[in-house]
This record gives structure tokens, C-alpha cells and sequence, in this order.
């Protein structure tokens, strides 16, 4: 796993260190990065393959 997340689209792109993230949560078709309390980022779990869900890191 690289040391940083990036998403790109027609509107722009942005990358974040996973220092970023507070907390990152799995659940079964959704993964939540969250950088705050109020702040966070949703990845459907289908967009990723078997092997990114597997390596993608978890924090309590």
C-alpha cells in the first residue's frame, strides 16, 4: 500500500496522506476514512478489488 490516497475526476483531484485519516472504518460495503468528527469520505466497497479491500489499512 502506497503512503497516500488519491481520487481523480473531471472536477479535480485530490490526495491525502493516510496521517490524514483519524480513523478508518470497514464495514461490509463501505469503507469510511474519516479526518474528523465532522469530516469524512465514503469508498463503496465495490470499487475496490478483493486484494485492495484486504490491504486496505483499519484503525479502532
Amino acid at each position: 500500500m502506497c503512503g497516500f490516497l488519491a481520487k481523480s475526476d473531471a472536477r479535480g483531484h485530490s490526495q491525502f496522506s493516510w496521517s490524514d485519516f483519524v480513523k478508518i472504518v470497514k464495514g461490509q460495503d463501505t469503507i469510511i476514512l474519516r479526518q474528523s468528527d465532522a469530516l469524512m469520505n465514503f469508498i463503496p466497497s465495490r470499487a475496490l478489488s478483493q486484494e485492495q479491500l484486504d490491504s486496505f489499512p483499519v484503525t479502532v
